[in-house]
């Protein structure tokens, strides 16, 4: 399994490969944004535990298990992670249920769930930013082909709509940083762009730019 390291300015990139447990696959990257460090839900076919949180080193790209939650319910294969608030140690992951996402916080100190919120419409690449106190995500529009940022509540499922429609292109990565989101939206095999958001400024777009190919899992860190 291998990291790309991109720079969503210019669109230049390094590969690294991530060591992880054996028989572990890892499912989503996510940076806790007050720390800078890397974390994602790793799924592992040996031993009595096999649902953990990884920390992934940002110097030699190790995973290690951070924090385990085999018994939270509903966390399973096919899990999306989504975004770590290191304020209130909660983790937060969607669930597929029928056409419906499940978007599950977990508290990782007592390891139990908190919330749990249904709806078929759930923004996707959510994250939460350390410089607005706030989470943020991709909607894809209705009826059609589209997608905006947005900001949202994630305990009771609200909404704030920052952007305008980026019509016939779909979201595939997105995450945030000390005040920026970052997202690559697709139009078609071809075509791609990295977009920067500057959070502290209502969402306003600062950064649009080709993407040279397609990323499924984004996450900024500092460098």
């Amino acid at each position: 399994m291998s990291l790309i390291l991109v720079n969503p300015f210019n669109g230049t990139k390094q590969y690294r490969k991530i060591t992880t447990e054996n028989y572990a696959e890892l499912f989503g990257l996510r940076v806790d944004s007050s720390t800078g460090k890397l974390y994602s839900l790793q799924m592992s076919g040996a031993g009595e535990n096999p649902v953990s949180i990884v920390q992934i080193d940002r110097i030699n790209f190790i995973a290690t298990r951070w924090v385990n939650i085999t018994k939270v319910d509903g966390v399973s294969p096919d899990s999306m992670t989504i975004f770590y608030n290191s304020t209130n140690h909660q983790y937060f992951v969607t669930v597929v249920s029928g056409i419906k996402d499940i978007l599950v916080g977990i508290d990782l100190m007592k390891q139990k769930i908190i919330s749990r919120i249904s709806n078929f419409d759930l923004p996707s690449y959510l994250c939460y930013d350390n410089k607005t106190d706030a989470f943020y995500g991709m909607q894809r529009s209705i009826n059609k082909r589209g997608c905006r940022l947005v900001r949202l509540n994630p305990y009771n499922g609200t909404t704030d709509v920052l952007s305008d429609d980026f019509n016939n292109y779909e979201p595939s990565a997105g995450n945030c940083y000390e005040g920026y989101y970052f997202t690559m939206i697709v139009l078609n095999s071809e075509t791609q762009k990295i977009l920067t958001f500057d959070l502290n400024n209502n969402g306003k777009l600062i950064s649009n730019k080709l993407g040279k190919e397609y990323l499924c899992s984004l996450a900024f860190i500092p460098t």
